[in-house]
């Protein structure tokens, strides 16, 4: 979960942190860390069932870069 402000470079650190182990995978998709997902469990739904564009957007990137490549 990267952080939304962006003067936090956490991912750009993780990036680097991981580029040291190639034998795991990067995913290119960044989730942020947003209400949304936190709120969506509390509510016991799917974030495709929630009002948050950008959560929605997000995962769906996500699920096409995992299951199609």
């Amino acid at each position: 979960m990267c952080p939304t402000n962006p003067v936090i470079k956490e991912a750009d650190d993780a990036k680097e942190y991981l580029s040291d182990f190639p034998e795991f995978g990067m995913a290119t998709t960044l989730i942020y860390d947003r209400k949304a997902f936190r709120d969506c469990v509390a509510e016991g739904k799917y974030v495709f069932e929630w009002k948050d564009a950008k959560a929605k957007a997000e995962i769906s990137a996500l699920m096409e870069e995992v299951f199609c490549g």
